[in-house]
């Protein structure tokens, strides 16, 4: 399941859009388990505002409470949630430029621990929810905002090491070629690193190896041929860059819990 940007689960009941960012906020909707795994088109920070909030951003250690600042990348894939279903959030989302410029340096989920992003975050929320709003311009939520941006690289420092620029390369490199039977090896081989070093740094940054990176992006295109074309299962197999059809299946039901058939009645349904 994608969704699209400036989209979350739950009942929104403010939205607020300035020139470069959608802020909304909302209430948590379901139980726990009814949150199913996700993507997110878009890049995106989510502000806790009340309950207990479960993330699988790669600093995680915990519940985390109100206050608690995330940011997610562009094409996000997690099964983030509040605890017991019950919780309020307030998400920003940046334009697709600004997105380009905080995904180059942010290019995995994080819980944000720095006090200055943080407090930029409380200060939108404060400016959408002011009793005189009404009378106040778009640009005091958009500084807010371009605030809350301009610290992302100094939070990302302050809570892990930098991804450095060749394994980034690395990364789209497989991404843009995941369909065509790239190999860690052909991969360490272009940037002219051993390819030992290369799986050790993906897992060490990314929590993945490279080889399930390359399948969940093959994943991620089948998902997209199963809802947007009328190719067979099997067309779709070759195409992605599965050996057969079965080879899909399997792969699809354990990164999706569905079949490839499943899902396509689904979201054609």
């Amino acid at each position: 399941m994608t969704l699209p940007s400036a989209q979350f689960f739950g009942e929104r009941f403010r939205t607020v859009r300035t020139d470069s960012f959608v802020c909304s906020e909302g209430d948590a909707a379901g139980s726990e388990r009814e949150v199913p795994r996700h993507s997110h088109a878009s890049a995106h920070f989510v502000l806790v505002v009340k309950g207990r909030y479960i993330t699988e951003a790669r600093n995680q250690d915990r519940l985390y409470g109100p206050g608690t600042l995330i940011y997610n990348p562009t094409g996000t894939t997690h099964r983030d949630r509040f605890h017991n279903g019950r919780g309020r959030f307030l998400t920003i989302t940046p334009s697709a430029d600004v997105a380009r410029l905080l995904d180059s340096q942010v290019p995995v989920s994080l819980v944000i621990h720095h006090r200055e992003a943080i407090a930029a975050a409380a200060r939108t929320r404060t400016q959408m929810f002011d009793e005189h709003t009404r009378y106040l311009h778009p640009a005091l939520i958009e500084d807010c905002c371009l605030d809350l941006a301009g610290t992302i690289r100094a939070s990302f420092e302050a809570d892990t090491r930098h991804v450095p620029s060749w394994l980034a390369n690395a990364r789209q490199i497989m991404r843009d070629r995941c369909t065509a039977g790239i190999t860690v090896r052909a991969v360490a081989d272009s940037l002219g690193i051993h390819a030992v070093h290369l799986a050790r740094a993906f897992r060490r940054y990314f929590h993945l190896s490279p080889s399930e990176y390359v399948g969940r992006c093959r994943i991620w295109r089948a998902r997209k041929l199963l809802v947007a074309s009328r190719l067979t299962l099997a067309e779709i197999a070759i195409e992605v860059g599965f050996s057969d059809q079965s080879h899909l299946t399997h792969a699809f039901r354990r990164e999706t819990a569905m079949t490839p058939g499943a899902y396509r009645k689904l979201h054609r349904t």
